[in-house]
């Protein structure tokens, strides 16, 4: 059984579920938002590893 809202409305079709986003798929944009950094900073919290993206998830970096 998968996911999903266990609500029904009559009259209204159930709506597709979607998987979640891969572990990281959202890390820059939660950082624009949050802290507000340029792009070369997140660049430079990546490249030190203090951020990763979801190339780290392991269910995606098996498919890469």
């Amino acid at each position: 059984m998968g996911s999903g809202s266990r609500v029904r409305v009559d009259g209204s079709a159930r709506a597709a579920i979607q998987p979640a986003p891969p572990l990281g798929a959202d890390t820059d944009e939660v950082l624009h938002q949050v802290l507000a950094p340029d792009s070369g900073t997140i660049g430079r919290l990546h490249d030190a590893s203090v951020v990763a993206g979801a190339e780290c998830d392991p269910k995606v970096a098996h498919s890469l």
